[in-house]
């Protein structure tokens, strides 16, 4: 996924030459909203949960060479975003994350739905402090536990 991301991001070189062709900011903003930022986010439900710190801030490391060169800004990254009316890429990932896994995974008339273990009875939940809706899962390998279900459940549920 990374390579893909690369190679595309390969054309932000060639920002500066948009900017002296006189690209505005609005122009410069829109190429990388239509442009760079659906190929760092594709897919990135299922990859998202998987990803290590290194890989994630390889993926930052995009938007924030795409801020710089659009406003001109080499020490803050999150006044670009603001004005740029942007997330960062890691927060972007997860509530996409979450928004998928409420509306898609847990309805019981969603056809994913029977991806999610047992539902602890309501007399077991209700004496819990942090009560967990659905039984734990049990996890043997380290790829399991970094995939999308357990993932979510740990951390939306």
């Amino acid at each position: 996924m990374l390579t893909a991301v690369l190679t595309e991001v390969c054309l932000l070189p060639d920002w500066p030459q948009l900017k002296r062709s006189g690209a505005g900011r609005r122009d410069l903003l829109c190429f990388y909203t239509t442009i760079i930022h659906p190929v760092v986010e594709y897919a990135c439900l299922v990859w998202h949960s998987s990803l290590t710190a290194a890989q994630s801030r390889a993926l930052e490391s995009i938007q924030r060479t795409a801020m710089r060169i659009i406003y001109d800004n080499d020490d803050d990254y999150t006044l670009p975003l603001i004005l740029a009316g942007l997330d960062t890429l890691e927060s972007r990932r997860e509530q996409l994350t979450k928004r998928f896994f409420k509306r898609s995974v847990l309805p019981e008339s969603s056809c994913l739905h029977y991806l999610l273990p047992e539902r602890r009875e309501a007399s077991v939940t209700d004496r819990l402090r942090r009560a967990r809706t659905f039984k734990p899962l049990t996890i043997r390998t380290v790829k399991y536990h970094d995939s999308f279900i357990p993932y979510c459940l740990s951390n939306f549920d």
